[in-house]
């Protein structure tokens, strides 16, 4: 095991989903249509946090 940040599946032995892999994430910032996946995942995510925040607010 090395020192430092590593993924999980390099602790576990070998590569999990490919996070480990290059080819896999680089069409992500250099395809256009990568920017867009990015753009739709941070926009889905920022939802997300937004309606959770609301539903677990407890009024007192």
């Amino acid at each position: 095991m090395t020192q430092g940040f590593s993924f999980v599946g390099e602790e576990l032995g070998g590569e999990y989903g490919g996070l480990g892999r290059g080819e896999y994430i680089e069409p992500l910032y250099t395809d256009p249509i990568g920017w867009v996946l990015v753009a739709g995942a941070t926009v889905s995510l920022l939802i997300g946090v937004f309606v959770m925040r609301k539903v677990i607010r407890v009024d007192v």
